[in-house]
């Protein structure tokens, strides 16, 4: 017979599965603590006597077997655990009566605190410690320590209560402790042979079809220390919740449920949740309520909450879902896991979030021994959010235990308990309709984040502020390029000769009239001779695929296009033609046109990518440039400032670059091609002329910074935004220039250029990360869930956009308009425009970017709807199946990949010059894999985290890539200038 270091053996079978999940997640991380629980309970005695203390829990120790077991996984041919015949029972007394009671509680902590650095070996039996605090003559604190595989929470209360009673019985003489018939092997047989029932596996592979794990800030890799809090509900809002449950015949466990998936749903941006419940599965078998052991089963608990849905309807639904669970709630976790395929070994499989009710009426027979729990205990799970709701007493309580801050867990204790509130006042009211936050978060997030309005020239236009300027500074030299340079004088009389000429082409007020053009002084004048006109410009770039151009033509009704070169004119153009090397023109007068327009008027359309295969145009108005430029609370431009003519102006990147300087009498400084395609021309050009404010791309930006930031000596400000930020390249031009120099700029197309900025300084050496910012002058932000309820300060959403930078819509897409730009629910009378970016708000009102809500991401600073890519491609012969992503190299430039399922032969060559028909060579992917099959995940979508990562062997044919930094700086100053990806 084996005899262990305890004693005899007395009994030997197989681990629970639940037992075995605790087990191997408390030995794989031992640091961290894990199921290593600790409950401090505080006790009423006038005549305490450890002696008897220990007597008692000797007896508890002989009839109840989990308290003399242990666990060895790998010993024999299953995990097993070890019933041994007797394991010591010792009860030490700590006497601490002589300090305060601040004392006493701090010393009670530091004891605990070093206890979760002793984890239990749980070889060796027995796997609980149990120490005595004397507080004062009539009461002690009980420390009651134990690994929680061999006890659940309801077989802790009843453990105590036994002890306590049979401790108080044997003051009075002796106590005989009756055994139990029924012993945890009953339980360990009962769950082996459920494991085995096919409907079991069957209803979970359905019920978790197309789950999505829920998100949350922090990790269990992560350094973050557990925190716990405890809070007892008001005896009147009890008392409330109750008559609830009983009107709606449930209970309050369903409704305690409920109001956590409630607050789930604010604060996760998702309808489908999925969290952990806790399921008790003793077995239904003679002395089983009070058998001590581990019978919890923590099992998924999926549930939409649908659009429209009212608080009663999510508690019927969290009802029914429970019953349901009474059957299926016994079916073991791993083998869930194993049933639906989960592959994540090293990770608590499924949820992160785990929800736990149990009612402690166990412990009324010991109610008149004053018991109560103490804040000071501590619980852990694998799981990084436990919310646990325990009746006792009559009382409800709420535990908090997780890695997130203790401010945030803070807040989700106040949303938990409106949501409660929510039950009793507005049960019949929509969910969406009912905001969990407080006033004071929403004045934050409303009043204070916002407080943005400002006086700018808000009811002049772009033409009219330019020839205002013109007017004071006629003489300064406004346009420079290639070494010539025209003063303001000489540009505002080319510009209003060339709006002569339109106007008897018969150019209307808001008309749209088309430009193509090379970067030049041709193409300023074309621009400004456009809107002097009263007209609305629409830039083409001359790079665009005749297809994207034959389309911007017919979308947008040109009936006059202006064009640098006649050899620029597309074959298909019918209208009419202007011709800016034409001399006719400039015999037209040079005065000032009267102004037609007004700032509401429509300035320009700028076309970007559309997710439904055709690109979209934008309707940009004249105060939305205005407030842009003007008293912007991101820039002050003077007539000091040289700004450098960077963006493509058919992106609005460019009304930054021109009117910034062109409506503030700074020089606008335009860069030759040769120039932009040699990184070090480029420096020197940017020295040569000192230049003091330029807007660029993050990758622009990141390339400079690494090939010559000493190219910036002259900068007062440089503006860059438009992709992923690269933090070591922000670090290393941050210690260059020093704070406030550099600002990140954030915007979409649809909110004319710039919403947000943020002005880095040293804070993003300690965050490592760099905001998008605040929102500008007289621009609003706001961090909406799907039904638009504000999130919470931290909690991610969708970022939308109000205030005067709004255009109007979309050229003739009123129902992408009306999808987009909604009413603003917290402005009456005003509109906001969705971004689809997925954002959250930081606690000092800056705003940090996360990721795209949809399949739009931005290249180099433009925006690109990888659906349009995928649509080109599936139209190719020999293509089946196509996805597009985005991916981030090591140096941290974007760049796209397409993965393919093909139905013959293809190259490279042929699918680039297929796209290229169609799309813009920025929008060409640069790399192209072919797969047999694309991965699909459980709701039978493309999986996009298993598509293969780009290594050597996947790289397309007949590219070269640079050899050293010299040639990876040209290379990358070429994709930026060109929109190319190789």
């Amino acid at each position: 017979m084996l005899v262990g270091q305890r004693g005899q053996i007395e009994d030997v079978y197989p681990m629970s599965d639940i037992q075995l999940g605790m087990v191997y997640y408390s030995a794989k991380n031992p640091e961290l603590a894990i199921y290593h629980d600790q409950i401090v309970y505080e006790l009423e005695d006038d005549s305490f006597n450890v002696n008897l203390l220990q007597k008692a829990l000797g007896l508890l120790v002989s009839k109840h077997e989990i308290l003399r077991t242990s666990f060895h996984i790998d010993e024999f041919s299953v995990p097993a655990q070890i019933v041994w015949d007797e394991v010591p029972v010792r009860v030490e007394e700590i006497d601490i009566s002589a300090y305060s009671a601040e004392e006493q509680r701090v010393r009670i902590r530091q004891y605990l605190l070093e206890d979760r650095s002793q984890p239990f070996d749980v070889k060796s039996a027995p796997l609980w410690r149990m120490k005595v605090f004397r507080l004062r003559a009539h009461q002690v604190a009980l420390a009651w320590i134990f690994h929680h595989a061999i006890l659940d929470g309801w077989s802790v209360a009843s453990f105590i209560s036994e002890l306590i009673d049979v401790y108080f019985r044997l003051k009075q003489g002796p106590v005989h402790v009756k055994p139990l018939r029924t012993k945890y092997k009953d339980y360990v047989v009962e769950q082996m042979a459920i494991s085995e029932q096919p409907e079991m596996a069957a209803f979970w592979q359905k019920e978790l079809q197309g789950y999505k794990r829920l998100q949350l800030s922090v990790s269990l890799s992560s350094n973050q220390p557990v925190t716990c809090l405890i809070e007892e509900l008001d005896s009147h809002l009890v008392k409330e919740l109750k008559k609830v449950a009983q009107a709606n015949q449930t209970t309050l466990r369903a409704l305690s449920l409920a109001a956590f998936l409630s607050m789930l749903y604010m604060i996760s941006y998702e309808n489908d949740l999925t969290v952990g419940l806790v399921e008790n599965a003793r077995p239904l078998a003679e002395d089983a309520d009070r058998m001590l052991g581990c019978f919890l089963n923590s099992v998924p608990f999926r549930m939409t909450i649908a659009n429209g849905m009212t608080w009663k309807e999510l508690i019927q639904q969290v009802h029914q879902k429970q019953i349901q669970m009474k059957t299926y709630g016994r079916f073991p976790l791993m083998k869930i896991v194993e049933a639906i395929g989960e592959t994540r070994v090293d990770e608590n499989p499924i949820f992160d979030v785990l929800f736990n009710y149990v009612d402690f009426h166990v412990l009324e027979r010991v109610k008149d021994h004053s018991l109560k729990i103490s804040q000071e205990s501590y619980e852990r799970t694998n799981t990084l959010l436990d919310f646990s709701v325990s009746a006792t007493f009559n009382h409800l309580g709420i535990r908090v235990t997780s890695m997130l801050p203790k401010e945030e867990m803070r807040k989700l204790l106040a949303y938990y308990k409106r949501a409660l509130q929510a039950f009793i006042h507005h049960l019949n009211e929509k969910i969406d309709k009912i905001s969990l936050l407080s006033e004071k978060e929403r004045h934050q997030l409303l009043i204070e984040f916002n407080n943005t309005d400002v006086d700018y020239p808000r009811d002049k236009t772009i033409q009219q502020l330019f020839e205002e300027q013109v007017e004071k500074t006629p003489e300064q030299v406004a346009l420079i390029y290639q070494g010539e340079s025209i003063t303001y004088q000489q540009l505002n009389k080319m510009s209003n000769q060339l709006a002569r000429a339109l106007k008897k082409k018969g150019v209307q007020r808001e008309q749209i009239v088309g430009i193509i053009s090379e970067r030049s002084f041709d193409m300023i004048v074309g621009l400004l001779g456009i809107l002097k006109a009263g007209g609305a410009y629409m830039p083409i770039d001359p790079t665009y695929p005749a297809d994207r151009i034959e389309y911007m033509l017919e979308d947008s009704g040109i009936r006059l296009l202006i064009v640098q070169k006649e050899e620029m004119i597309p074959a298909y153009y019918q209208g009419e033609v202007v011709l800016l090397s034409d001399p006719q023109w400039q015999e037209e007068s040079g005065t000032n046109l009267e102004i037609e327009n007004t700032a509401s008027d429509l300035a320009y359309i700028i076309y970007t990518s559309g997710s439904t295969g055709k690109p979209k145009g934008i309707l940009t108005t004249h105060r939305n440039v205005v407030r842009t430029i003007k008293n912007n609370g991101y820039i002050e431009i003077t007539e000091d400032d040289r700004i450098l003519q960077l963006s493509n102006y058919a992106f609005d990147g460019s009304t930054f670059d021109i009117y910034s300087a062109l409506l503030n009498g700074a020089q606008l400084v335009l860069v030759s091609k040769e120039e932009l395609l040699d990184p070090r021309k480029l420096a020197k050009l940017i020295v040569q002329y000192q230049i003091t404010v330029t807007f660029m791309t993050t990758a622009l930006f990141n390339t400079l910074v690494h090939l010559d930031v000493d190219c910036f000596k002259h900068m007062r400000k440089i503006l860059f935004g438009g992709e992923k930020v690269s933090i070591k390249h922000v670090q290393q031009a941050l210690a260059y220039l020093g704070e406030h120099k550099i600002i990140h700029v954030y915007g979409p197309t649809e909110t004319t250029v710039f919403a947000t900025a943020f002005s880095v300084d040293r804070s993003i050496l300690e965050s490592q990360t760099v905001p998008i910012g605040k929102p500008i002058s007289n621009t609003t932000c706001y961090v909406v869930n799907r039904d638009g309820q504000l999130q919470p300060i931290g909690i991610p959403g969708e970022l939308c956009i109000g205030g005067e930078g709004l255009a109007r819509g979309y050229l003739n897409r009123p129902d992408l308009t009306d999808e987009r730009f909604v009413e603003n629910p917290f402005v009456p009378g005003e509109w906001m425009y969705k971004t689809g970016d997925f954002v959250r708000m930081l606690p000092d009102g800056n705003i940090e970017y996360l990721e795209r809500l949809d399949d739009q991401v931005k290249i180099r600073g433009f925006r690109i709807e990888l659906g349009e890519i995928t649509d080109q491609l599936l139209q190719h012969p020999q293509i089946e199946e196509a996805v597009v992503v985005a991916r981030t190299d090591e140096q941290g430039h974007s760049y796209l990949c397409a993965y393919l399922v093909t139905d013959g032969p293809w190259t490279v060559a042929e699918l680039r010059e297929h796209l290229g028909k169609s799309l813009p060579e920025y929008m060409i992917p640069s790399y192209f894999v072919e797969l047999e099959k694309l991965p699909l995940n459980a709701n039978g979508k493309v999986d996009k985290r298993a598509l293969p990562e780009l290594c050597a062997d996947l790289m397309s044919e007949g590219y070269v890539a640079p050899t050293n930094a010299t040639e990876e700086s040209l290379v990358q100053i070429w994709k930026d200038v060109l929109k190319v990806e190789q």
